[in-house]
Formats: structure tokens, sequence, C-alpha cells
């Protein structure tokens, strides 16, 4: 059972969380989930930077599954993605109902009103995005094309580091 229905089935109980250490730590688990995956409740902008640098990340994994002959993992194949839908589709089917249970658990309107109005109105944003997709008018890439350069300027400051660390090797 994912930790999401865990969490439902303990606010559908009514249980405590005072009164019992298991449930505490579902808290816990739900609160770092929540952390995990908390740029879908972030300002459209910056949640579409952060989007951008999860896809590159799954591209970048694609890219050497590729590159080593071995099947590419789903959502990682640069050339066949389909970023809006995946992203509407993450945050319709893991963000919101996490975050409607947690604002729910924390009896919240500030949490509904920042976090989980911001998830709608994110998955808004990517339904009318996969439509642009479709009809060949996507912007995101465009727009979120600082992140590529700054994941670039990471990896040559890792390719560096690691080339001093080979040097003071020898």
């Amino acid at each position: 059972m994912c930790i999401r229905d865990r969490f439902k089935g303990l606010l559908a109980l009514g249980n405590s969380v005072a009164d019992d250490e298991a449930n505490k730590l579902t808290v816990l688990s739900v609160a770092l989930k929540a952390a995990d995956v908390g740029h879908g409740a972030k300002d459209l902008n910056l949640h579409k930077l952060w989007s951008r640098r999860v896809v590159e990340e799954f591209w970048s994994q694609g890219d050497i599954e590729s590159r080593r002959n071995l099947p590419v993992s789903p959502l990682c194949d640069r050339k066949a993605s389909n970023v809006a839908k995946s992203q509407e589709g993450f945050l319709k089917a893991i963000v919101l109902p996490l975050y409607e249970a947690f604002s729910e658990y924390l009896k919240s309107e500030a949490v509904t009103k920042s976090c989980v109005d911001q998830v709608k109105s994110n998955a808004v944003y990517w339904a009318e995005e996969a439509t642009r997709e479709s009809e060949g008018r996507s912007t995101f890439l465009e727009e979120t094309n600082s992140v590529v350069s700054e994941i670039e300027e990471m990896k040559q400051a890792t390719a560096d580091k690691q080339s001093l660390i080979e040097l003071s090797l020898l």
C-alpha cells in the first residue's frame, strides 16, 4: 500500500497521530513525500524550471541507456517524450491527492490556498501545454532553456573537479 493510501486510511479512521508511533511515522513520510514532489505546488514559473530539471535528468538517463544499448526507461526518451502529458498526469495522480490529504490532515485553509490550488493551476497549464504540444506550438522547452545551460555548467564543474582529483592521485 502506498504512503498516500495509508495516510488516507489514517484520516478516515480518525486516528490521533499523537497516540501511535506508527501514525507519527506515516505523517512524517507524507511530509517528506510532499517535500519531494513539492515543485508541483510552487508558483508556475518556478514549477516549470524544476520540471525542466527533472525532464533533463530523465533524458540524461535515457541517453546513457541508449548508448549502452539498453531499453530506454519510460519518460526517459527525449525523442518520444510528451512532457506536458506526463507532467499533467504526475500532478493529477500523485501530487494533488497527496497535498489534498495533507491539507485535510492539517485542517489548513492556508495550505489549501497556497499548495492545493497551485497544483490545480499548474495542472491546467500542463493540459493547455499538451494541446499546444500536439499542435506543434509548445513553449515549455524554449521558456526553460536557461536550465539546460545551468545543468551543462554543473556537469562541466563536476568533470573539472573529477580531473583535479585524478591529477592529485598521480
